[in-house]
């Protein structure tokens, strides 16, 4: 989560140049400085986090932005709070008794405060977020990668398909404290070991330190192509979920390894 931290703590500096522009705004010339000063500092961020994203799309093929579901979400979380915060100031400043060009004045540069840092909200969790979310969920893919490669040198003939657990984290934004209570998301992959297509159906049992089982799973019929591997996902979280964001399950305590059965048709 180190990389989300790091792209979200920079994202905020620019609100906050800004902020500090409104406060020692003397001419629009002081203004404007700040102004520059932010967006070149938001133009780097983003610039940065555009890269990344570019260069997942490309080596993983994740989508550029989150699933318009997720977006959608987002958009009326922060409409919501914009619009709660708007409807707020209006009314204090009607109990103030102020003067209708004062009233309209500070209504004027409040929503143009929050309406900056709402939008700012909206383009760190649509742009920021997902660039370090995508960090997690490819290394996850590389070491899968890894791990079958290595099972592959000792496979037998007829180990048709392989299984390895390739994440499991509590991916939270607080800190580690507040995170305790948060449920571990874990990522199973499954392999085609055979040159042929197949059908295949997975019963996976995921076990804690201490050997005991923590949850069993099973999956539907699967599609493999030859030699392909897959994340393990029902088809509610990639219905919900975008491609970064999928999990195989999410359980209480912390998962060390797993075992796992199968059955197969070949095509």
């Amino acid at each position: 989560m180190i990389i989300s931290y790091l792209l979200i703590l920079c994202s905020t500096v620019p609100i906050i140049i800004f902020l500090f522009g409104l406060m020692d705004h003397r001419h629009w010339k002081t203004l404007g400085r700040y102004f520059i000063a932010g967006g070149a500092v938001a133009l780097v961020v983003f610039g940065i986090a555009a890269a990344m994203n570019l260069h997942y799309w490309q080596k993983y093929h994740f989508s550029f932005f989150p699933i318009w579901e997720e977006i959608k979400i987002m958009c009326w979380v922060t409409g919501g709070i914009f619009a709660l915060i708007f409807i707020i100031s209006a009314l204090a400043g009607v109990l103030t008794n102020k003067s209708i060009a004062s009233y309209a004045s500070t209504l004027g540069k409040l929503t143009v405060v929050f309406g900056v840092f709402i939008g700012s909200m909206l383009m760190i969790f649509i742009f920021i977020m997902p660039a370090g979310e995508k960090y997690i969920y490819s290394s996850a893919i590389d070491r899968a990668k890894t791990s079958f490669e290595e099972m592959e040198k000792k496979a037998a003939p007829d180990d048709a398909v392989a299984a390895v657990l390739a994440e499991s984290g509590q991916h939270c934004y607080g800190k580690s404290s507040s995170c305790r209570d948060d449920d571990y998301e874990n990522l199973v992959f499954i392999k085609n070991m055979h040159d042929k297509e197949m059908l295949a159906q997975v019963e996976v049992a995921f076990f804690d330190r201490n050997d005991k089982v923590i949850e069993t799973i099973k999956s539907g019929i699967i599609h493999l192509n030859p030699n392909e591997a897959v994340p393990l996902v029902t088809k509610e979280e990639v219905k919900h979920n975008s491609a970064w964001r999928r999990w195989t399950n999410r359980t209480d305590d912390r998962p060390y390894y797993i075992q796992y059965r199968y059955r197969f048709k070949e095509r």
